[in-house]
């Protein structure tokens, strides 16, 4: 393994170990973290950290057993995914991924699961399998807020292949799917810095038009009206100035 290769796998098992600690809970209800699922979460998020996979499947395991349909149990089922994609055993995490779509389909964040797996994928560059989780996940989650990230990270795959149409589709969809999202002002924001980051400002200003008609008495709503005053205000003082850059020149010229 290349030293570039095996740097990269070390950062994104660092990025997996502060998702992991840090995502909101999947099943979210029960009591505090028992003693013993907190212990061997932290030595399953070591050592993926160490990028020992085998040791952390197995302690994966050992949750799944011990705490079977609960919130544990499907995170588990999640970092296990995960560490097979870090580990490239792809066949062997799609099976695992298929375990979790047949056995915990009804439970309420079943939704986050899928779009962390998909978000793994992308780290680890594989992404014709991230985008095609994320779109079964909009497809049988269409009410979920993390569904609608998955309905983003498509549209953000659109921008990076400079497919401008594909892109304006899924956006189409992602306002009519996920209309009621109290959260959607934001996505519609991130999405126009996307475009501006891609060199596409026209579009990200008619984002902003959109997010500031749309969502006026929103946070996003109020930034993006302000991105709008600060793009016309630029535009008028370029004109001013070439405007009297013109001006000046025609007088020297004259004199």
């Amino acid at each position: 393994m290349s030293k570039v290769t095996s740097c990269n796998l070390r950062l994104v098992s660092v990025f997996m170990l502060i998702l992991f600690f840090y995502s909101a809970p999947v099943y979210g209800q029960e009591d505090a973290l028992p003693q013993d699922v907190k212990a061997w979460q932290q030595a399953a998020a070591k050592a993926v950290q160490q990028e020992d996979y085998g040791t952390a499947v197995e302690i994966y395991g050992q949750i799944i057993q011990a705490y079977p349909q609960t919130r544990y149990a499907i995170e588990a089922y999640r970092e296990t995914a995960a560490a097979y994609i870090q580990a490239q055993q792809y066949e062997v995490a799609k099976a695992r991924i298929e375990t979790l779509k047949n056995e915990y389909a009804d439970h309420p964040d079943f939704a986050e699961s899928l779009h962390c797996i998909a978000i793994r994928y992308g780290w680890n560059d594989r992404w014709d399998e991230a985008i095609q989780l994320h779109r079964y996940n909009v497809a049988v989650n269409p009410s979920y807020e993390k569904a609608m990230w998955s309905q983003v990270e498509i549209i953000y795959d659109h921008i990076r292949r400079n497919d401008w149409a594909g892109a304006q589709a899924a956006q189409a969809e992602m306002l009519t799917r996920f209309s009621e999202q109290p959260t959607l002002s934001k996505e519609i924001w991130q999405i126009s810095r996307a475009y501006a980051n891609a060199g596409r400002p026209d579009t990200a200003l008619e984002m902003c038009s959109y997010l500031a008609n749309q969502f006026p008495e929103t946070e996003y709503g109020a930034i993006a009206q302000s991105e709008i005053i600060g793009v016309l205000s630029a535009s008028v003082r370029d004109r001013n100035f070439r405007g009297w850059y013109f001006v000046g020149r025609q007088c020297d010229y004259l004199m």
